[in-house]
């Protein structure tokens, strides 16, 4: 009886073993990754202060105040961390609600809506209290992306629409009214907005928080806990679960992609068969 060795010689084995490693190589699944970002910028915007911002404050603010003008915040997160093509999964966002003004009610709706221009988060400071500051160079305000300064030859640059130019189908919504930990849940919404955003940088511009806004609402403002918050454990943050794409080898063969390297596989492998084979036939 032949040996085994006989039958595979050591290029044959060779063949077998490298084509075994590219169909493996090819067929491993990506791992699901779980990020978790705090903005990289916050602010908030005053209807009834045009030029008022508050960029570094320690809250944010959004809803009605007594005369009935409301506050909207905005958050945008760095999503560099996550690789283009990657399939999210989920999407959702938490925050701290730290004081609700006295109207405030469970059923109070808050909708968070993907901004579709750029903005800016400067230096202002408005405090603890819900009226803002006059917006610094850089900085959001009700009527403006960015406030500039005009001595400086900075320019202004407004929103299209005052108050933030945005979706206006929300991609998520809850109910919020007094003080406490609220979480907008994963929506294919926030998932789509996600997803856009890692595909194609340049148009990521974050959310706008908006609350319960009319004529006849009024102080049902909330006060948020920002980014620039000393509580870090209370800082806006984004929960995100995703696959990456599919890991990548490489080779010397042009364009070699998943597919080529199923197929090269096989013809290593075909190619040690045939070897195997021709080994046999001369015995």
């Amino acid at each position: 009886m032949f040996k085994l060795k006989r039958f595979y010689p050591k290029k044959a084995k060779y063949s077998y073993v490298i084509g075994g490693v590219f169909l493996l190589v090819a067929s491993v699944p990506a791992l699901a990754e779980t990020l978790e970002l705090t903005p990289s910028k916050d602010n908030t915007i005053f209807e009834d202060s045009l030029t008022f911002s508050g960029g570094i404050s320690s809250f944010t603010f959004t809803g009605p105040i007594a005369s009935g003008s409301p506050r909207r915040t905005l958050w945008q997160f760095d999503l560099s961390a996550i690789p283009q093509g990657s399939q999210i999964t989920s999407a959702s966002v938490t925050f701290v609600i730290n004081r609700a003004a006295i109207n405030s009610s469970p059923s109070d709706v808050l909708r968070l809506h993907k901004l579709t221009a750029s903005w800016g988060e400067g230096a202002s400071d408005g405090g603890t209290g819900g009226g803002g500051t006059q917006a610094t160079p850089d900085d959001a305000t009700w009527a403006h992306r960015f406030f500039g300064n005009l001595g400086a030859g900075v320019p202004q640059i407004p929103w299209t629409t005052p108050g933030g130019d945005f979706i206006p189908t929300a991609s998520g919504t809850i109910n919020a009214g007094g003080a406490g930990t609220y979480t907008f849940v994963s929506t294919p919404e926030l998932r789509n907005d996600v997803s856009s955003w890692v595909n194609n940088p340049a148009t990521n511009f974050g959310w706008i928080l908006v609350g319960p806004e009319g004529p006849e609402l009024s102080q049902k403002a909330k006060r948020i806990i920002s980014r620039e918050s000393p509580s870090v454990a209370e800082r806006p943050r984004l929960t995100i679960e995703f696959n990456p794409p599919a890991a990548s080898v490489s080779v010397s063969v042009p364009f070699m992609g998943e597919f080529g390297l199923v197929c090269f596989g096989l013809i290593l492998l075909g190619l040690g068969y045939w070897k195997a084979r021709r080994r046999v036939s001369s015995w």
